[in-house]
């Protein structure tokens, strides 16, 4: 029996958005699990491109206890997302709630970090459903994005819990020179209680 967490990385970069160095975050992600013995205990799945009807056939086929998203934020409108035609399409917070209230979605899940521009309302938003949601409340360079990603993951990848990692990885942040105040955890033990270490 299988028993390594999946992470899921929806990655979404549409054509009328400003680039973003999507396969570098992956690659940090990706290397920071493997860094340690216990990144076995993790299995990596990636969509890129993501368009909005892909967010629950993914989540649905993979089942994953953690959700990475990479791509832009927009505070109120939504995560940016593609549609049929590559363009962009927002997808609000309150979408996603919906979607994450689903006993279906919700009972494999363990985290959701949303690592892109203005996405703590979507945070907000889900974090009643999920124990642990990851959002940022202002715009974020690509470099400090990936530097979280790369503290964050060294450290589960190591085998220590969800909150130390994240703790680490604002830490990290810090070490550019920058403020880490970017990054905000949302916890939500009233559902479902996670004790156990990754």
């Amino acid at each position: 029996m299988d028993l390594a967490k999946t992470i899921l990385i929806i990655a979404s970069n549409p054509a009328d958005t400003p680039r973003l160095a999507l396969k570098d975050e992956f690659n940090a992600i990706k290397d920071g699990l493997k860094r340690y013995n216990r990144g076995t205990q993790f299995n990596l799945v990636s969509i890129w491109e993501t368009r909005q009807i892909e967010i629950h056939q993914s989540i649905l086929e993979h089942k994953p206890q953690i959700i990475h998203f990479i791509g832009h934020g927009a505070g109120n409108a939504g995560l940016v997302f593609e549609d049929t035609y590559g363009e962009s399409v927002f997808v609000t917070g309150q979408a996603l709630a919906k979607l994450f209230k689903v006993k279906a979605i919700q009972v494999h899940l363990e985290c959701v970090v949303l690592n892109a521009c203005y996405t703590e309302v979507q945070a907000n938003e889900i974090s009643e459903y999920v124990n642990y949601v990851v959002g940022i409340d202002q715009s974020i360079p690509d470099r400090v994005a990936r530097t979280f990603s790369i503290g964050l993951y060294d450290t589960l990848g190591a085998g220590h819990s969800f909150e130390d990692a994240f703790e680490i990885g604002c830490a990290v942040v810090a070490g550019l020179d920058v403020s880490s105040d970017y990054f905000h955890l949302k916890k939500n033990f009233l559902t479902r209680h996670l004790e156990q270490a990754y």
